[in-house]
């Protein structure tokens, strides 16, 4: 099975951890003050929360080349990306317009729930080649026997 993971921008986890160790800063201060700060508590909260956040998977995609089947999916994630969307034989994924699309093997275009704003810009180029390099791997069919 091969495995591309897409996490999310360090941008809105590094937002949080600054913002949590600012207020931890400006909290120890109240305190050092004589004065009581509830951000002596909330800050560290945030500074947990940054770090989960600039770690977390935002999508990845499966492939499992031997049964021709990819399978996209979001770990942690609600709505219709955490549910899933698997291509089928004789179909793939493909990136169009900055999101992720699934490839019917008639052709038919469907976007999915993933998106390239949200992703970090080195996951998001390595899926995208990953994609572009990999043909669609047709579906098995039986030959005919001729004559």
């Amino acid at each position: 099975m091969i495995r591309h993971e897409v996490r999310l921008t360090p941008v809105i986890g590094g937002a949080i951890l600054t913002f949590g160790v600012l207020s931890t800063l400006l909290g120890l201060w109240a305190v050092g003050l004589g004065l009581f700060s509830p951000l002596v508590f909330l800050g560290p909260v945030f500074i947990v929360l940054g770090v989960v956040q600039w770690r977390r998977v935002y999508f990845r995609v499966d492939h499992r080349p031997g049964s021709g089947r990819s399978i996209l999916s979001a770990p942690g994630q609600r709505g219709r990306l955490a549910e899933g969307v698997t291509a089928a034989p004789g179909e793939r994924f493909a990136v169009e317009n900055g999101r992720v699309v699934h490839v019917a093997a008639d052709g038919t275009r469907t976007p999915t729930p993933a998106r390239r704003w949200p992703s970090r810009s080195s996951d998001w180029r390595a899926l995208t080649a990953a994609l572009e390099a990999a043909p669609p791997q047709e579906p098995s069919e039986t030959p005919e026997s001729g004559a």
